[in-house]
């Protein structure tokens, strides 16, 4: 098996969505567990450009990567009275452990006993051109992308009003 260089981008952004997993559940800071979920966002964009599917790693940058990532980020430090409440214990749990190995078992095998799928064709896939002019269209999506966005101003301003102390 010889490697291309799109398998070895793949292996490095595979590589680097499981370390930033792993920084989201090891880092006591919660700002930096933060920062380690929107360098997922980004290596995941990565792995979607690298499998040709150039619109998903867009809207994967664009959508988690910029909107959700900064959404967190700015949420956590808005909220947050002190620096102490930044720290977070880190609790092992045994029961997670082996349920998270279980899981990795039942997926590998299941990776590993299923048909290949690079023998099927697979039908053409649109250009992005063509998407972004049926996605802004009249009857497109750009109204229900409107009202998510509308909802999430909303829900930030009303966790930074929650969070307010007293008469301040």
């Amino acid at each position: 098996m010889s490697l291309s260089l799109n398998m070895i981008a793949f292996c490095i952004f595979a590589f680097a969505i499981l370390l930033g997993a792993l920084g989201v559940m090891t880092s006591k800071n919660v700002v930096h567990g933060a920062y380690w979920l929107l360098e997922m966002a980004v290596a995941s964009a990565g792995i979607f450009y690298f499998l040709d599917s150039a619109y998903i790693a867009v809207m994967q940058l664009m959508v988690y990567g910029g909107a959700v990532g900064v959404l967190v980020i700015f949420t956590i430090m808005i909220t947050l009275r002190s620096r102490d409440e930044a720290i977070r214990p880190l609790d092992f749990s045994v029961f997670a452990l082996i349920g998270a190995l279980a899981f990795f078992g039942l997926m590998a095998y299941a990776i590993l006993t299923s048909p290949s799928m690079a023998a099927q064709h697979l039908p053409a896939m649109p250009q992005l051109a063509e998407f972004g002019k049926e996605m802004f269209s009249l009857k497109g999506y750009s109204l229900p992308f409107e009202i998510a966005s509308l909802i999430l101003t909303v829900a930030l301003v009303a966790a930074v009003w929650w969070t307010k102390d007293g008469d301040n």
